[in-house]
């Protein structure tokens, strides 16, 4: 259902939807997404596991990371220790600030890129 409130915001990106954090760390290889959006609780593989993954992969580490979760910020650093840049949204979700969020994430990823290929 999240994929397809985003897809209704037309910010151009490419979605790509797992089921649990192994199977995301897989598609994360194949795609080297520019963000990754995660709940920390998920089967196999729980999202405090897969963003210490993440943390390790020289391919996955200029990826904006943005978890969504149903635990408090609190909850959140007494059960992982996550980095400063991960942006946390709590459940219920704020729409608004999401669709923020990533708007502003690709905008500097395409800024970054254009003056990657004038430099």
């Amino acid at each position: 259902l999240l994929s397809i409130k985003i897809k209704k915001w037309n910010l151009q990106l490419n979605i790509l939807c797992a089921h649990d954090g192994y199977q995301a760390l897989l598609e994360m290889g194949h795609h080297r997404p520019e963000i990754i959006l995660t709940d920390l609780n998920m089967p196999y593989m729980n999202g405090f596991h897969m963003l210490d993954m993440i943390k390790s992969s020289s391919l996955l580490k200029s990826s904006h990371i943005c978890v969504l979760t149903g635990l408090s910020q609190s909850q959140v650093r007494e059960q992982g220790n996550l980095s400063s840049d991960v942006f946390i949204l709590e459940k219920p979700l704020n729409f608004d600030s999401l669709k923020t969020f990533l708007s502003q994430t690709l905008a500097s990823a395409r800024t970054d890129l254009n003056r990657a290929h004038t430099s």
